[in-house]
């Protein structure tokens, strides 16, 4: 709550009367570093999917029904909605939440380098068409997370790393040539096979 909190006061200060806080990196990695796992902050969620919305009133986390259960643990007294995306009985998207939540000319705010430009430009289109503003320079993360994991340098580890494979028995598959051409009949020539 008190991280909750603590982005509101920003949110005031900059003049922001909505922020959107998407579950991902800029490379939509589903499995972010810890660097970016910004909503989970804020929202005490730790599931792979799931998007945190926060005005200056409300908050709410849109999640899939993979994650339901753990949601309704991990939101308890976090000040935090769930809203299932997806089940029987579906919540409003946020979008119709925050056009619902919000008044034309407000602001929602967003970190343009965590949406993929599909997702920024469906936002820009939906807050065009009811009024909104959208900056996408809205990085609160830096100004609010005291104990922020630095971000990752260095090279990424490797997807299948060599010790995991040693003494298993793995090698790797050799390329096989191709079987050799043959000419195709020629013009009023028949292949041997087709003259029955």
């Amino acid at each position: 709550m008190q991280q909750l909190e603590a982005l509101r006061q920003l949110m005031r200060k900059k003049g922001v009367d909505a922020v959107i806080i998407p579950g991902t990196d800029p490379h939509q990695s589903e499995y972010p570093a810890q660097h970016y796992k910004f909503r989970d902050y804020i929202t005490g969620f730790t599931g792979s999917n799931g998007t945190a919305v926060v005005t200056l009133n409300g908050a709410a986390l849109w999640t899939d029904s993979r994650y339901f259960l753990q949601a309704e643990r991990q939101l308890q007294d976090s000040g935090f909605e769930l809203m299932r995306e997806n089940g029987d009985n579906p919540s409003p998207t946020y979008e119709e939440w925050l056009a619902e939540s919000l008044a034309p000319d407000d602001i929602i705010a967003i970190n343009g380098m965590l949406f993929s430009t599909i997702d920024a430009n469906r936002l820009e289109r939906f807050c065009g068409e009811n009024g909104f503003r959208m900056p996408t320079d809205f990085d609160p993360a830096g100004d609010i997370w005291a104990a922020r994991p630095p971000r990752p340098a260095g090279p990424p580890p490797p997807h299948c790393p060599a010790p995991a494979l040693s003494g298993v028995g793995f090698t790797r598959p050799r390329a096989h040539p191709w079987p050799p051409r043959r000419a195709p009949p020629g013009p009023g020539r028949v292949a041997p096979s087709a003259l029955g």
